[in-house]
C-alpha cells in the first residue's frame, strides 16, 4: 500500500479484505491507514493482514466492524480509530506498542466486551 515517497495514503473498504496468496501481499506502508466504512457488518481481516493505522467507520449500528482476531503490536504497527459507528472486539485481546494510540471519538461506540486491552508492550514502570 505504499506509493513510494507518500507514505501517508489511506485505503477504504467498505466490504470485506481477502488475500489471495497465490496472486500477491499487501504490505502497508509505514503511515498508511486502512479505513472499515461499510455500512453493514465487516470482520477486519487480522489473520492474513498486517495494518499499520486502522480505522473504523462502520455505521451498523448492531455489529459495526468486527476483530476477526486479536491485535497484537505486530498484527497492527500503528494507531487504531475508531471515528464514528460501532467497532466490536469480539472479545478478542488487544495488545498495542508502548507508543500507540487508541481513539474513540466522540459520538463512536467501542464495545470491547470481556476484552482485555493492553496499551504497551514493555514491563509496566512506577
Amino acid at each position: 500500500m505504499s506509493n513510494g515517497a507518500n507514505l501517508a495514503i489511506t485505503l477504504n473498504v467498505a466490504g470485506s479484505m481477502t488475500l489471495n496468496t497465490t496472486d500477491g501481499q499487501f504490505i502497508p506502508g509505514t503511515g498508511s491507514t486502512v479505513n472499515y466504512n461499510g455500512t453493514t457488518a465487516q470482520t477486519i481481516n487480522l489473520a492474513n493482514f498486517t495494518y499499520a493505522n486502522l480505522t473504523t467507520n462502520n455505521t451498523n449500528a448492531v455489529t459495526g466492524a468486527v476483530l476477526g482476531a486479536a491485535i497484537t503490536a505486530t498484527n497492527v504497527t500503528g494507531n487504531i480509530s475508531v471515528n464514528s459507528g460501532l467497532f466490536t472486539t469480539n472479545n478478542l485481546a488487544m495488545t498495542m506498542a508502548n507508543t500507540r494510540n487508541l481513539t474513540v471519538a466522540l459520538g463512536a461506540t467501542m464495545d470491547a466486551g470481556t476484552t482485555s486491552i493492553l496499551m504497551g508492550t514493555g514491563p509496566p514502570t512506577a
